[in-house]
């Protein structure tokens, strides 16, 4: 994964994109986000229709875009300090 971004909205919608990409076929990139406080605390997960765990298929060898959107609860916005994503292939 390369050039990962996350915008994230006071109305508690998110936005992603990144490129990515997979050295086996038919194999899928897995992603997984925490909003955080200043103290690293997690706030809350960001959600794509309402499960935490994000998913692309890819392609073999194919670098490709990935666009996605989620959801965070809007009352932490002014609490979040950072984010944590976790992701694998």
């Amino acid at each position: 994964m390369d050039r990962a971004k996350w915008t994230l909205n006071r109305d508690g919608s998110a936005v992603f994109e990144a490129i990515i990409v997979s050295s086996s076929s038919d194999d899928a990139w897995l992603m997984w986000v925490n909003t955080l406080d200043s103290a690293g605390i997690v706030l809350g997960p960001v959600h794509h229709g309402g499960d935490p765990k994000f998913v692309r298929g890819t392609v073999k060898n194919e670098w490709h875009w990935w666009f996605d959107s989620g959801t965070f609860d809007s009352r932490l916005f002014d609490r979040i300090n950072s984010m944590r994503m976790t992701s694998h292939c």
